[in-house]
């Protein structure tokens, strides 16, 4: 009977110290599965070609204007994107277009930014092929590029630039910053959900 006691004891004990942990430590576990999918570079050296990627093109904006304005970037580099039916029909902006835009509004110069209006990208892949080749043209000595996208996104952009670059360029990965509590945002949450199913696709094709 005694034997019983301690064990139905010991369970409750056991049972109790699991909750409380994952009730004090809660905030770091649903941290996780976004942490597992940002990637975040130190940056240690100004005066670097900063590549923006299509999608998300306000937070991605914003990011790579602080980034220029501190100095880290001297020329910024973006790639237009697939045109969708809106923007086919002249009722709307493509991607790249909004990137543009707002990168007047946040008083980046037009003289430090070059816009590869002609592609139609549908991919990061496609996109990383594209500005990784045109950087090594016309920043023949650059030895580093900057890499601003959406901070779920920034793992596997970063995977896609270095599989595709045959250059030797360092690829540096300074997303915007993470939402504190991400799982409270919609938006965000589905973002982080999307981002763990396009690495299984991209694993698989590439």
């Amino acid at each position: 009977m005694k034997k019983k006691i301690i064990k139905l004891n010991l369970s409750i004990f056991f049972v109790f110290f699991i909750f409380t942990s994952l009730f004090l430590f809660r905030n770091d576990l649903l941290q996780l599965p976004a942490k597992l999918i940002e990637k975040r570079s130190a940056l240690s050296e100004k005066g670097q070609v900063g590549i923006i990627l299509m999608g998300g093109f306000y937070d991605r904006s914003v990011q790579m204007a602080k980034l220029y304005k501190k100095k880290w970037v001297k020329k910024i580099i973006y790639a237009e994107a697939e045109i969708g039916k809106a923007e086919a029909l002249g009722i709307g902006l493509s991607q790249g277009q909004m990137v543009d835009k707002m990168l007047d509004h946040l008083e980046v110069p037009k003289e430090d930014r070059i816009f590869i209006q002609k592609t139609r990208n549908t991919s990061t892949f496609d996109e990383a092929k594209v500005l990784l080749l045109a950087i090594k043209e016309r920043f023949p000595n650059a030895k580093k590029v900057i890499l601003v996208t959406s901070w779920y996104h920034s793992s596997r952009a970063e995977w896609i630039f270095k599989k595709v670059n045959s250059f030797g360029i360092e690829i540096i990965s300074v997303p915007n910053e993470m939402p504190k509590n991400w799982w409270e945002k919609e938006a965000a949450f589905l973002s982080v959900f999307n981002e763990y199913l396009k690495w299984v696709y991209y694993l698989l094709n590439y």
